[in-house]
């Protein structure tokens, strides 16, 4: 008799359990408190199949105070029911510890992407001021080097200006200065003369001609002196034809010819 009340008890807590699971576990506790007629074993399992179909139903929080219940209420020498109960809430403890691990990773990606995100628009801020201001001065820069090329180019305008002007002031001084010294050698009756400037005695016929006069005279002299007679009195001969009677150098010509003929008929 007493098997078969407890096998009946059994029957009820099971019939009760498979209720509450099928019904999403929202039957509680005390709604059926009435039906159970059992003494504190009867309620530990009660409690326990409650929070088993609640841990089911994943309602861990209601079914967590369930197996605690069912751990106090459990007087049976094998505390099989608290074995099982404690191995739910375990189970239930370990969701919790990864749940919350879950939620810290959660929030500490979320906490790096915000970071991130942060870091991202004070780059790109920065990137726009910098190209905002690269850009200002890259106009500053081009302003400046117009400016410069400007500058330089006027600088270059003036100083070939300047270098050109006192360029042609040295030239023409240099000019005055040669032909200075060309005329003062030619009315000086130099030899060397015509040997300075022949450019510059273009301008002065008269010296020219004097110049020419001067230097055959000078080569004639030479050639006499190195014996070469034919070419001494073929330029004392030039001499004379390009001088009248009354120039200094017609009646030494006449005597240097003189003499040149005396020395190719004495040898």
């Amino acid at each position: 008799m007493r098997r078969l009340k407890e096998s009946r008890k059994r029957g009820i807590l099971l019939l009760l359990s498979a209720l509450i699971f099928f019904s999403g576990g929202e039957v509680l506790y005390a709604e059926k408190k009435q039906e159970v007629k059992a003494g504190r074993l009867s309620k530990a399992i009660f409690h326990y199949e409650l929070g088993r179909s609640l841990f089911l139903s994943r309602k861990y929080a209601k079914a967590k105070e369930e197996f605690r219940l069912a751990i106090q209420l459990d007087t049976g020498k094998r505390k099989s029911v608290s074995r099982l109960s404690r191995m739910y809430l375990k189970k239930i403890e370990r969701w919790e510890k990864r749940k919350i691990k879950e939620l810290r990773k959660r929030k500490r990606e979320e906490e790096i992407a915000r970071k991130r995100r942060r870091i991202l628009a004070k780059r790109e801020k920065k990137r726009e001021r910098e190209v905002v201001r690269t850009s200002k001065k890259v106009e500053e820069r081009l302003k400046e080097r117009k400016k410069r090329k400007k500058e330089r180019r006027a600088r270059f305008k003036r100083a070939e200006l300047e270098s050109g002007q006192e360029r042609v002031v040295k030239v023409k001084r240099k000019e005055k200065k040669e032909k200075e010294v060309c005329v003062s050698a030619v009315r000086a009756g130099s030899e060397e003369s015509f040997d300075l400037l022949p450019s510059i005695l273009n301008d002065y016929p008269e010296l020219k001609k004097k110049a020419e006069v001067n230097l055959h005279y000078r080569r004639a002299r030479e050639y006499l002196k190195q014996k070469k007679l034919r070419k001494a009195i073929a330029e004392f001969e030039l001499v004379k034809s390009k001088i009248d009677r009354e120039h200094p150098y017609f009646i030494p010509c006449i005597i240097y010819i003189k003499q040149a003929k005396t020395l190719m008929s004495e040898q």
